[in-house]
């Protein structure tokens, strides 16, 4: 992939490094159906009363976020109501909100339905609100995270369903724990050196699909890992990890998104042990 230009060169008109607006290429958006998992079916999609239904991909946030349209200028934090919501009916005896319908299909599986959302199944109801019209346009994202350096693997991969490059991370004793895909093929040229990381979030995917190989899950084409020799899963029930960001420092404590990747969860709390504060435009 490579970088946008803005129309303008004007500062403000400066397309950030961690939007997908910023990039041009393949933009693989299934990777955004974590933030989906409340969502069971739609109405093009046949209705979940069968055994087999897709595994849970989840997302998890990590880090307060805040965004500003400068450096100095005020900065706003970034409100997800979503995991209130979803941890709000881990409880199964939580009421269903105004609006929603709490049922219970063939396999004693409670999900949800809303009355203004016809031919929609969801695992647990979400705010529905209205927006009200205003865009933000800030360039900024600012954090305070853990962070850590990596090696990389000198051999270089391709993903399994995009062809994308990426590169295998490994830990002080060489053992593969992790992955990071790279925008361009051009990255490869660094595999020698360390891969500066910080975490944007956490995240988990039921591995369980019938038996099969990992090579057949509904999300293989998302998880390059899955695709490496030495990779395995010490809980073949759930993968946890940790979704990771590669930057390079612009200035002092502003950064540039380079490549984004995953980090088992035993091994990223084992390694991030330091936290940084962070800006990223």
């Amino acid at each position: 992939m490579e970088r946008r230009k803005a129309v303008h060169l004007a500062e403000e008109a400066v397309l950030p490094s961690w939007s997908w607006v910023s990039w041009r290429g393949n933009v693989q958006s299934e990777s955004w159906q974590s933030g989906h998992d409340y969502l069971i079916t739609q109405q093009a999609e046949p209705k979940h009363d069968s055994a087999e239904i897709h595994p849970r991909w989840s997302t998890f946030p990590t880090v307060q976020w805040q965004h500003s349209a400068t450096l100095t200028s005020t900065r706003y934090p970034i409100h997800s109501q979503g995991p209130e919501w979803r941890r709000r009916f881990e409880n199964e005896t939580a009421a269903a909100p105004a609006g929603w319908r709490q049922q219970i299909d063939a396999h004693a599986r409670r999900f949800f339905t809303h009355d203004d959302i016809p031919g929609h199944q969801f695992w647990y109801p979400i705010p529905i609100g209205v927006g009200d019209g205003r865009a933000s346009r800030s360039r900024y994202l600012h954090c305070k995270t853990r962070h850590a350096k990596l090696q990389a693997h000198p051999k270089p991969y391709r993903a399994f369903a995009s062809a994308c490059v990426f590169v295998a991370l490994q830990d002080a004793d060489g053992s593969v724990i992790g992955t990071l895909r790279l925008n361009s093929s051009d990255r490869m040229e660094r595999t020698e050196e360390s891969w500066g990381l910080i975490e944007v979030s956490s995240g988990s995917v039921e591995l369980r699909h019938s038996g099969k190989d990992l090579l057949d899950h509904h999300f293989a084409d998302v998880f390059d890992e899955w695709v490496l020799p030495s990779w395995k899963s010490e809980n073949k029930g759930v993968y946890e990890y940790y979704n990771v960001m590669h930057v390079e420092w612009v200035a002092p404590g502003v950064a540039s998104r380079l490549a984004v990747g995953r980090v088992e969860k035993l091994a990223w709390d084992r390694l991030a042990l330091e936290e940084i504060k962070v800006s990223i435009g």
